[in-house]
C-alpha cells in the first residue's frame, strides 16, 4: 500500500507544481492558455500570427487577448485590424469617447469640439428668406450638411455653439439685420444688428449656445423687420457653423 501511495504522489505532484492549463495546446505559456485555432507549436514560444487567436491569464492575474505576454491587466493586440473593443451599454453612439466617473465607471460621451457642421457662401435677396448656401462640410462622424435644403443636422445630443457671420445691406435708412436661427423649423434665437445708413451695410458675427438633440435640424433665415427700423434687404457671404461643445 505504501508503495502505491508513493507512486501516486509522483503522478499527481507535477500537476500541483506546474498547475498550468492549456486548451487546444500542450504548451501553455502561463497559468491558463487557450489556443483558439490550435496552431501553436508543441514547444517554444508561439509566433505573433499564432498568438493572434490566443487568450491567456498569467500568474499575476493579467489577461492577454492576441498576445501571450500581456503588459497590462488587460492587453488586447488586434494586429492591424480596426475595432479592438466593442462596448454596448445604451450610451454608445457615433463620435463618442469612453469617459469614467469618480468611481471609475465608464460610459460613452460626446467629445468636446469633435464635430462641426459648416454651411458657407450663403445669400438672401428678400425678407423673410431662408439663407441659400452653396457650400458646406462636416468635420467628424455623423450628422449632415445639406446645401440643397440649407440645413445642418447634428449627430448627438449635447451643447452646441452656433456662429453666424456675413454681410447685409438695407433698402432704407436706418435698417436692422435680423437672423432667425431655427431648430426643426421653429425659431430659437433672433440676434440682430443694424445701421443708420443703408448704403454702409453691416458686417455681422454672432455666437449662440443651444442644447440640441440628436437629429435636430438647424436652418438660418434673414427675418422680418423689427419696427421702426426697416429690415435688411440683402445678405451676402453668410456662413453658419454648428459646433459640438460637450
Amino acid at each position: 500500500m505504501k508503495e502505491k501511495f508513493v507512486t501516486l504522489s509522483f503522478i499527481i505532484a507535477p500537476l500541483f507544481i506546474f498547475s498550468q492549463v492549456g486548451i487546444n495546446t500542450p504548451n501553455p505559456q502561463n497559468i491558463f492558455h487557450v489556443d483558439g485555432a490550435n496552431d501553436n507549436p508543441s514547444t517554444g514560444v508561439p509566433g505573433s500570427l499564432q498568438q493572434a487567436n490566443d487568450v491567456i491569464i498569467t500568474s499575476a492575474g493579467s489577461v492577454g487577448i492576441g498576445t501571450t505576454v500581456p503588459a497590462q491587466k488587460l492587453d488586447i493586440n488586434n494586429g492591424n485590424v480596426n475595432g479592438a473593443i466593442k462596448i454596448t451599454d445604451g450610451t454608445q453612439g457615433a463620435n463618442k469617447v469612453l469617459m469614467s466617473d469618480a468611481n471609475g465607471v465608464g460610459t460613452w460621451n460626446a467629445l468636446a469640439g469633435s464635430w462641426l457642421g459648416l454651411l458657407r457662401a450663403g445669400a438672401a435677396t428678400t425678407v423673410p428668406s431662408k439663407i441659400d448656401f452653396t457650400a458646406g462640410t462636416v468635420v467628424g462622424q455623423g450628422g449632415a450638411v445639406d446645401i440643397t435644403a440649407d440645413t445642418v443636422s447634428v449627430p448627438v445630443s449635447g451643447l452646441y455653439e452656433i456662429t453666424i457671420s456675413g454681410w447685409s445691406q438695407g433698402t432704407t435708412s436706418p435698417y436692422l439685420t435680423t437672423w432667425s436661427i431655427r431648430k426643426n423649423g421653429t425659431e430659437i434665437a433672433s440676434p440682430h444688428y443694424g445701421s443708420p445708413i443703408a448704403s454702409m451695410g453691416t458686417d455681422v458675427s454672432t455666437t449662440n449656445f443651444f442644447t440640441l438633440n440628436s437629429g435636430d435640424v438647424i436652418s438660418l433665415f434673414l427675418s422680418d423687420t423689427f419696427n421702426p427700423a426697416a429690415a435688411a434687404g440683402i445678405a451676402q457671404k453668410v456662413s453658419m457653423a454648428v459646433k459640438l461643445i460637450r
